[in-house]
């Protein structure tokens, strides 16, 4: 009994089983279908009846390979788009890291020119205060806590 099904010589079976699948048409069938479809994306009903004539193939086996090379091109081009957002993708999130570091550094400098900046404020106010004739604090005039909006202090040097 024959359980070959008629699908191979048995000669090609080991090149067939080095190229893993069973090969439906021959590379010289392949070329032309390959040269015909630079030209023609979707070949119509009378193209593929005409194709498959002259390649010794169905045009049911015609139409499937069209459409699988059709799959193989978007699936490939498709492919190829999202490497390219991906790349972008990657390119912004970098410049976004790269922007935030810039701005905790620059944050942390004005808030380090700002600190300097109150510093040396209170240094000016502590002078003046200094300068202020104690004899006028407390006559007629508010005081300096009073001024400044601070909690008063009373005689004893306590707040009030």
């Amino acid at each position: 009994m024959d359980l070959s099904l008629g699908l191979a010589p048995t000669e090609n079976k080991s090149s067939n089983e080095e190229q893993g699948a069973f090969p439906r048409h021959s590379p010289a069938q392949r070329l032309r279908l390959e040269e015909i479809f630079q030209t023609i994306k979707y070949p119509t009903n009378k193209q593929k009846s005409e194709i498959a004539e002259e390649l010794g193939l169905q045009p049911k086996q015609v139409n499937w390979w069209f459409t699988y090379k059709r799959g193989l091109v978007k699936n490939a081009t498709q492919k190829e788009v999202n490497a390219a957002f991906r790349a972008e993708i990657q390119m912004l999130l970098e410049e976004k890291r790269e922007m935030e570091r810039q701005n905790r550094v620059s944050c942390q400098a004005c808030r380090d020119s700002r600190l300097k900046q109150l510093r040396l404020e209170n240094e000016l106010l502590k002078e003046k205060l200094s300068k202020l004739n104690p004899s006028c604090v407390g006559k007629g005039e508010l005081s300096l806590e009073l001024k400044l909006g601070l909690p008063q202090r009373s005689s004893d040097g306590t707040y009030l």
